[in-house]
């Protein structure tokens, strides 16, 4: 198991290295991450990091742990985390994952993970999520919401009626045709729906 304080004293300087404040909250959602490596696998996947990321972000826990069945959860929460601390539960957004979308709505929605779970508690926020990412990726979920809204759309739309500017998270172009495809679907499943009805209807008669 790898040992915290070395974790701590290697990881803090990867944050100063990619301009990244080594918040309480980071950190434990990193440690919980990674500490199933051994303490010499982790130095070498420090250094290994260091020689081949090449973007002026700080690495996602999966660059750390390379090929893991945990990756696809580890990176999407990554995204959530980034999403939270940049633009918070205002905002309604859109993520290029819709597996994401499908854990948020199950552990309560964009409003409630982006502002209403404690600091100290964002450490058992982060097993519910890669459970639950997990969960789905393998089962996935039937009604997935096209956006996660946040509280100035919600409040916004009730008074005016008119939705807000929704911001996409990771990649711009397939978040957008994902949450589009969505919306076609959906539409024409009630389309469907309100043929049968009719049909029915007309069936009776």
């Amino acid at each position: 198991m790898l040992d915290h304080q070395l974790f701590v004293k290697h990881f803090t300087g990867l944050c100063e290295l990619y301009s990244r404040e080594a918040t309480e909250a980071l950190l434990d959602i990193y440690y919980l991450a990674l500490q199933e490596m051994s303490n010499e696998n982790f130095v070498k996947a420090v250094q290994r990091v260091i020689q081949s990321h090449s973007y002026s972000n700080l690495p996602a826990p999966a660059e750390f742990l390379g090929s893991s069945s945990d990756d696809a959860a580890i990176i999407a929460l990554d995204k959530v985390e980034r999403a939270v601390q940049k633009w918070g539960a205002y905002h309604t957004v859109v993520f290029d994952d819709p597996v994401i979308h499908a854990t948020i709505s199950a552990l309560g929605g964009w409003i409630h993970v982006a502002s209403a779970i404690p600091v100290d508690q964002w450490k058992w926020f982060v097993k519910d999520f890669i459970k639950t990412y997990k969960a789905f990726a393998s089962n996935p979920r039937p009604e997935i919401p096209r956006v996660l809204v946040g509280i100035w759309e919600g409040q916004n739309c009730a008074i005016n009626n008119k939705p807000m500017d929704t911001v996409y998270i990771g990649d711009r172009q397939r978040a957008i045709e994902w949450s589009d495809r969505a919306q076609e679907e959906k539409a024409l499943s009630k389309a469907i729906e309100m043929a049968d009805a009719i049909s029915n209807k007309l069936s009776v008669r």
